[in-house]
């Protein structure tokens, strides 16, 4: 009887040991995936904010970069500075309070318009310009199955709950 318990005991040590290895080299496989992801949207998004655009070639170029790594959602938006004047009618109507003040604010334009801006139609690609002072953020969400999400959390990986890798952006023309 004692040989049969010892047996079932070194059978489930074995277990969980082959287990923890497996974990821990998914652990460090996953991070330097996220390290390298990581490396490439900096760099993209900090030509971006140092050239005032992105071009078609270098968009490309990042997604496939990405691809290769996995099944991953890539969200940009891009803030356009915008300047109104903040004045308004007083309750009947016959001064302007606030008279020649201005307020800034920015006008958000997310994935969709940025590729619109860039891939025409007609197979034309262009430059999608930005000026000084704009925002650009990029965001990007891996796209796992729940198995694949329990193994990084038994990993380590660095993933929030939303499955949120890397949120990465700042303002055009102010490169770190």
């Amino acid at each position: 009887m004692t040989d049969i318990v010892g047996k079932v005991m070194s059978i489930i040590a074995f277990a969980v040991i082959f287990i923890m290895i497996i974990t821990m080299y998914l652990g460090r496989a996953e991070y330097s995936k996220e390290a390298y992801i990581r490396n490439e949207a900096t760099m993209f998004i900090d030509e971006c904010r140092t050239t005032g655009r992105i071009s078609p070639a270098n968009y490309e170029t990042f997604m496939k970069q990405v691809a290769t790594l996995g099944s991953y959602n890539v969200d940009m938006a891009h803030g356009k500075k915008m300047a109104y004047a903040s004045g308004y009618f007083n309750s009947d109507d016959t001064e302007i309070i606030n008279k020649g003040k201005y307020e800034q604010d920015y006008l958000y334009t997310g994935i969709d318009g940025i590729l619109e801006g860039m891939f025409s139609e007609d197979g034309e690609s262009s430059d999608y310009n930005m000026r000084t002072g704009d925002t650009i953020e990029i965001t990007i969400t891996h796209n796992a199955g729940m198995f694949y999400r329990l193994m990084q959390w038994i990993a380590g990986a660095n993933l929030t709950n939303d499955g949120v890798l890397i949120r990465y952006g700042g303002t055009v023309g102010n490169t770190p």
